[in-house]
């Protein structure tokens, strides 16, 4: 038999349709659709081609080490490296979390341009600390402090006030370790992996080697796709998670500021 007939017919005789095998693996009903008559050209190459028939063959319980040994007989090629494939496993799968919640890291931002703008229109507003106007001859002099300050000239009792107050530093935004930080490091093998920052910004993409790590941070979400989740260990914000799935499965993932 096939590759593809074997999988149709323990998919069958599992009581499982094209549509449950998809939500279930995450992959595209019509890439599921396709490997069943053995089209893999929707893979992504052959280093995705097995992590697909992996986590389909352990859903529908047939043999996934046997189809891949099968997979690399019949219809393999010399593999290049692995470029990024029409279809990942979803990470919230493997850890069993939805994060269809709230945004934290859009109520961060927001957060600080309320700040940032509010301490702008107290420094320019007329009649403001940051304001460059002298004050009017009827205007109240401003409290001068008993103590001055380390290599000022003390004013003489009685003297007129100086034309020109002195300036208070303008109000700015705290700015605390806003941020996330992910540490990839390959602890089971070596590991192809892309880290992308907000907006789409391309942080890394490569091979880590085993034994070596990576570390990435950006002030809003890290995102990674994982090309064998077993064989890396993350630590996300200072706390280690561990691996985001089991060897030879594709994987990605998504951190902010507030995560794990």
């Amino acid at each position: 038999m096939t590759i593809g007939e074997t999988l149709t017919s323990a998919r069958q005789a599992a009581g499982l349709s094209l549509d449950q095998v998809a939500d279930r693996t995450r992959i595209r009903r019509t890439v599921v659709a396709a490997i069943e008559h053995d089209d893999f050209s929707h893979c992504g190459g052959d280093f995705y081609a097995r992590g697909h028939l992996r986590t389909i063959a352990r859903t529908v319980g047939a043999d996934a080490e046997a189809l891949i040994r099968q997979y690399d007989d019949e219809i393999a090629s010399v593999e290049s490296a692995p470029r990024p494939p029409s279809e990942v496993v979803d990470l919230d799968a493997a850890v069993g979390r939805s994060r269809r919640g709230l945004n934290w890291s859009n109520v961060l931002v927001a957060s600080l341009v309320v700040v940032v703008g509010y301490a702008g229109f107290s420094v320019l507003r007329p009649g403001g600390d940051g304001g460059d106007t002298a004050p009017t001859g009827n205007a109240a002099p401003a409290a001068v402090s008993d103590v001055p300050s380390p290599g000022a000239t003390p004013t003489p009792t009685g003297a007129a006030p100086s034309a020109t107050p002195s300036r208070k530093p303008p109000v700015v935004a705290a700015n605390p370790e806003a941020g996330v930080r992910v540490v990839v490091a390959a602890t089971e093998g070596q590991c192809w992996l892309r880290a992308t920052g907000a907006g789409g910004k391309r942080l890394f993409e490569g091979i880590v080697a085993k034994g070596s790590s990576r570390q990435f941070t950006d002030t809003e979400v890290v995102s990674l796709l994982v090309g064998d989740a077993g064989a890396v260990s993350l630590t996300v914000n200072g706390k280690q998670i561990g691996a985001p799935g089991a060897r030879g499965e594709i994987a990605r993932a998504q951190f902010t500021p507030e995560d794990p």
